[in-house]
């Protein structure tokens, strides 16, 4: 079952992802909601709540992948791109490294996204040669 756009906790979810993202279509926010909520099912046994589906989404998907798009690294990579569409080009690409290797985390797979598919070469060569001397 979707969830209603109009209800409370959706509304207030909308606030805060217009604030990070911008103007972000309510479908799209939707859909997410009702993907987590189905994965958040499966882990919890049950069929969760509205309010615990937007908290948990909220907390383990949307603040973490917002942090990530405001850093340096994609502000280099990426200076065209609005944050919105980074925000799903990036949710997407998460959940197809992550199907190939579950274990990865979050900030590799940031990394991997910026170096592959960031608009601006300087900007790829940058960050790579950043990474590797975080590594040393």
């Amino acid at each position: 079952m979707e969830f209603d756009k109009k209800s409370k906790e959706i509304v207030e979810f909308c606030k805060i992802v217009r604030k990070e993202l911008g103007n972000v279509c309510f479908d799209n926010i939707i859909a997410q909601l009702n993907t987590h909520k189905y994965f958040l099912g499966q882990k919890l046994g049950r069929n969760p709540s509205l309010s615990e589906t937007v908290e948990s989404y909220k907390s383990e998907v949307f603040l973490p992948v917002c942090h990530l798009i405001k850093n340096w690294e994609f502000d280099i990579a990426f200076k065209k791109e609005q944050r919105e569409c980074l925000y799903f080009s990036f949710l997407e690409h998460l959940y197809l490294k992550r199907k190939e290797q579950p274990s990865l985390n979050i900030e590799t797979v940031a990394h991997d996204f910026c170096l592959n598919y960031g608009d601006n070469k300087r900007g790829r060569m940058l960050v790579n040669l950043l990474l590797k001397c975080k590594a040393c």
